[in-house]
Formats: structure tokens, C-alpha cells, sequence
């Protein structure tokens, strides 16, 4: 899969896999005074028979030959090898731990724990506030409960982590890095303040606001590498209908 860039009259293809192609028009448009917007206008704020979907997020390489430092989708896979836990057998019983009298646990057990984040979508009130879901495929080891004496299979438990957010919302001035010609026209961010959770997930503190067209749906958000290295992350959303039917690779 690959993205089309179009920044000043320069189109470039990004490469996002070997057995798919999709090139996706990004049209770079002058940012509104107010991007908040209202419901029906061009905004953060959609009609309420839309939300914004989140569609993937990289971090690009600066190695030849190679596209991404990091890449995520509804369809990536991390941690596809699972995991080994130690673990030992004592005189035909299966501990999760060490056998009196020895230092290191004796045997291994393989466990099929993958991550994969299925969905983040984010919805924005003229209020100011935010609601914000996120959807994760996180099976958890059990190794308490699993046989080192048997060896095979580790038990695991599988685990859909749904969790919801609300918080507040602001648009504000940004000065991009100089390290990112790209941006330099780029001068609002999108800051999101978390209040409240359901427990799990994770974070989502918004980002420079490279992309907002209402019209192809798309929303752009750059995230600042705190580290100062330059691996910049580049989130893309997609504006959705609530009852659009979605499918996942699990």
C-alpha cells in the first residue's frame, strides 16, 4: 500500500507493503482560521452521523531503500511470534517459577500473545470536549495456569480491550521544527487534554495539524518527536459514517 504526497507541485509515492498498491491522494490545503469548525462545516468537528477514524500512522525513514521506521494500521500485527516465559517442573509438577533448592527455572513455554490496535476513532463537540474509543487485540499469557511439564502451548486468554475516553480539545498556535520542510506552512495544532477513562488503552495528545480536508475526508496529525531525533509521527484519520461496517485482519 502507498500514500501519495503532493507538497508544492511534487508528487511521491510512499510504499506501505510489497503485496498491495493503493496510491491516496493528499491535497495539502490552507489551514482554516478556526478548524474547529461547526457541525456541517469543514472541521474537527463533523456531523454527528460521522467521527473521525483512525487509518494508519508511520514514522518515515531516512534510510535508502527503506520507507518506514515504524508502521501501524487496523491490520498490523506486532509480537506475530509470541512470546517464551520460563517456568519449571518439579518432580511432575508444573510451577510457575523455580523448584525448591534452584536458582533458574528449568523449562519454556511458547505463548501466542499478538497485539494488534483495531480501531482509535475520536469525535469532537463545539463544546470544546472530545470522545474518544480505541480497540486493541491484547491476548494475555497465563503461565500460572499453564503446564511446564507438558511443555506444548502456553494457556492464554484472549482479551479485546475496549476503552472509552473523554476529555477537552484546543486549537493552537504551533511552530514546526525546521527539520521538516514539509511543515514550515503548517502554523495550528490540535491539543487534546484526557479527564477521563475507562481504564487500559492509551494516549492520544493530538498533533501539528498537517492535513484538514473536508471535502476528501482527511485529517492529518504530526506528532513532535519528544526526544528531538527527528522521528516525527505522522497520524492519518479518515472522516467515516457511524454506520459504516468495517473489517479486520485477526
Amino acid at each position: 500500500m502507498s500514500v501519495r504526497f503532493k507538497e508544492a507541485g511534487i508528487t511521491a509515492d510512499v510504499k506501505f507493503g510489497k503485496d498491495v498498491t493503493v496510491i491516496r491522494p493528499v491535497k495539502i490545503v490552507e489551514h482554516k482560521t478556526d478548524p474547529t469548525g461547526h457541525q456541517g462545516t469543514c472541521g474537527v468537528v463533523l456531523p454527528s452521523s460521522k467521527y473521525w477514524d483512525w487509518d494508519c500512522s508511520y514514522i518515515l525513514s531516512e534510510t535508502p531503500n527503506t520507507d518506514f521506521v515504524f508502521y501501524d494500521d487496523p491490520n498490523t500485527v506486532f509480537l506475530s511470534n509470541g512470546q517464551m516465559i520460563r517456568g519449571s517442573c518439579c518432580s511432575g509438577t508444573s510451577v510457575y517459577g523455580t523448584c525448591p533448592r534452584e536458582r533458574e527455572p528449568n523449562r519454556t513455554l511458547h505463548f501466542n500473545t499478538p497485539y494488534q490496535i483495531l480501531e482509535e476513532r475520536l469525535i469532537f463537540y463545539d463544546a470544546g470536549n472530545y470522545f474518544r474509543l480505541t480497540s486493541e487485540d491484547a491476548p494475555f499469557p497465563l503461565p500460572a495456569e499453564s503446564n511446564f511439564c507438558a511443555g506444548g502451548e502456553g494457556v492464554v486468554k484472549e482479551n479485546i480491550n475496549n476503552t472509552s475516553y473523554g476529555g477537552d480539545y484546543s486549537i493552537i498556535p504551533v511552530t514546526p521544527p525546521a527539520d521538516l520542510p514539509m511543515l514550515l506552512h503548517d502554523s495550528l495544532g490540535l491539543a487534546l487534554t484526557q479527564t477521563s477513562s475507562s481504564g487500559g488503552g492509551y494516549g492520544n495528545g493530538g498533533g501539528i495539524i498537517h492535513e484538514l480536508d473536508c471535502t476528501a475526508g482527511i485529517m492529518v496529525l504530526v506528532k513532535i518527536d519528544p526526544e528531538g531525533s527527528g522521528r516525527y509521527l505522522f497520524k492519518i484519520y479518515i472522516a467515516r459514517f457511524v454506520d459504516d461496517i468495517k473489517w479486520y485482519s485477526v
